[in-house]
């Protein structure tokens, strides 16, 4: 009794070059930090209009995240060179 060979749970994808994927993880970092500079000046504006200091503080850790996100970046483009 022969056993069929395994497959592979996703197909395989071609590798990308060393440029391509240098673009597309800056492009994937950059998108991040739109996202989430959105997400805290949305947070901000929602906690002054409200008076709420939940959603202010929720805007701070949000702009602490962009900043981690920032770094991301910086290490990335580092990284590639």
């Amino acid at each position: 009794m022969t056993e069929a060979a395994p497959t592979p749970a996703q197909p395989a994808r071609a590798p990308l070059g060393d440029a391509a994927a240098a673009r597309a993880k800056r492009r994937v970092t950059q998108v991040s930090m739109a996202a989430t500079a959105a997400l805290a000046a949305l947070k901000l504006v929602i906690g002054i209009l409200s008076g709420s200091l939940g959603v202010i503080s929720g805007a701070v850790d949000s702009l602490m995240d962009l900043a981690a996100t920032a770094v991301t970046f910086f290490a990335v483009r580092a990284a590639d060179r």
